[in-house]
């Protein structure tokens, strides 16, 4: 994970410094644990704030439609299809929008998490491919990822984005299963 977050930082940087675009977005670190937010990162010097985890949720592309100035999004396989359908659908222009394309091993459920911890209260997680390690004032546990991804996850055939201008990390194997089994 922190390999994915220097790559997607060391573009971010490189866009801004060639005027590439005007904005970044994508995520930080959120106010409390097992949480990251949408951030937008218009200066050099705050590509810092950038981050790529498990728990890097939210659609992005959500925050492209109307906007003005060219702008750089970091883009999960999920997100760049969403992308897809708004230059599909007219309401964002192909030439105003660099995507970020990140290869996603899926995001945590973060009520799953807590569950699996509670009462007890994370304070601090750290993450590596496979592993999630939960820390809070009075224990540490190990987690696997896999047993804590989104229901969605488990099931994507397409962690790689679709569309990508620069891509961070190495392309993942996709699935092939049939989606409507369950």
């Amino acid at each position: 994970m922190r390999q994915l977050t220097t790559e997607i930082r060391e573009a971010a940087h490189r866009l801004l410094r060639e005027k590439q675009v005007e904005v970044v977005i994508g995520f930080e670190r959120g106010s409390m644990p097992l949480r990251s937010r949408p951030c937008f990162v218009r200066k050099e010097e705050e590509v810092d704030r950038l981050v790529w985890d498990g728990f890097c949720e939210n659609t992005l592309a959500a925050y492209l439609p109307k906007r003005k100035e060219k702008a750089a999004i970091v883009a999960k396989g999920c997100d760049s299809r969403a992308v897809v359908e708004l230059i599909k659908e007219k309401q964002v222009q192909r030439d105003q929008v660099i995507l970020i394309g990140v290869a996603c091993r899926g995001m945590m459920d973060r009520a799953r998490v807590e569950a699996s911890v509670a009462p007890r209260r994370v304070l601090k997680t750290e993450e590596t491919e496979d592993l999630l390690l939960i820390k809070g004032s009075d224990f540490e546990e190990t987690l696997s990822r896999s047993k804590f991804l989104h229901d969605s996850c488990k099931i994507c055939t397409h962690p790689n984005p679709v569309l990508h201008d620069v891509l961070a990390g190495q392309p993942l194997d996709e699935k092939n299963q049939d989606s409507f089994m369950d």
